[in-house]
């Protein structure tokens, strides 16, 4: 039986979801060292060739973590990473559209996902006020 605590297990979620997503972006020509958040931040606030494609990319991935991290995930992202700066390449336009594949349908599910944890939580929370006297 696995005795992990919840503490441990929103660590292991996390830390499991930064590797998949380091991953995905070394997969479409970037860094194993940074995110694709992180990436996507970099070139869609900053000029530079390409800007339309990140700023949309942005909007997705923005989008999708909306509920955990407010509107500028990306550009939060890439705050954090800013020592790999020179790691966060644009790509050529086939893996570019690798990362197009890899990101849309995951901040689908990534988006989805986050909103009904969410919910959950404001339930959750609403029922522990009304219990409380």
């Amino acid at each position: 039986m696995n005795d992990m605590n919840k503490y441990d297990q929103a660590g292991y979620a996390l830390n499991v979801g930064i590797s998949l997503d380091k991953l995905g972006n070394s997969i479409s020509g970037g860094s194993h060292k940074i995110t694709i958040s992180a990436r996507t931040g970099k070139h869609a606030n900053e000029p530079g060739p390409y800007k339309t494609y990140w700023e949309l990319q942005e909007a997705i991935i923005n989008f999708a973590f909306l509920p955990v991290d407010g509107p500028d995930h990306c550009f939060q992202a890439y705050n954090k990473e800013i020592d790999d700066a020179e790691h966060m390449r644009h790509g050529n336009k086939l893996v570019r559209g690798i990362l197009s594949i890899i990101v849309l349908p995951s901040c689908i599910i990534i988006g989805v996902v986050l909103r009904i944890f969410k919910a959950i939580q404001r339930v959750s929370f609403s029922a522990l006020k009304k219990m409380r006297p």
